[in-house]
């Protein structure tokens, strides 16, 4: 029974070691994070970060989103400078398949 609750220890370890590392992340049951899940969004919405258990084992990390704050350029990617103004301007009929579709 004591190598069973040795490899419960090491795996309770190696998982929450890295929330550690995060100032005094709360630990929440399953049953709790259900009763209180409202509240527990609106603290994670200005910053704080919970760790959830599920039967005495941390299986889950609940926190703030990181937002991209820079603007996006539209077709960056492909190298575009520009959109053409007819871009959504009707295929012609001759580019359109036999059938009909586009």
């Amino acid at each position: 029974m004591l190598l069973f609750e040795a490899r419960i220890l090491v795996a309770w370890v190696k998982v929450v070691e890295p929330v550690k590392r995060n100032a005094m992340s709360e630990i929440v049951t399953v049953e709790d994070a259900k009763s209180r899940l409202s509240e527990l969004v609106d603290r994670a919405a200005e910053g704080e970060e919970f760790v959830i258990s599920k039967n005495g084992v941390a299986t889950a990390r609940m926190g703030p989103i990181q937002f991209n704050a820079g603007r996006r350029k539209p077709a960056g990617a492909l190298g575009l400078k520009s959109i053409a103004e007819d871009f959504d301007a009707p295929i012609p009929n001759d580019l359109q398949a036999p059938d009909g579709s586009a």
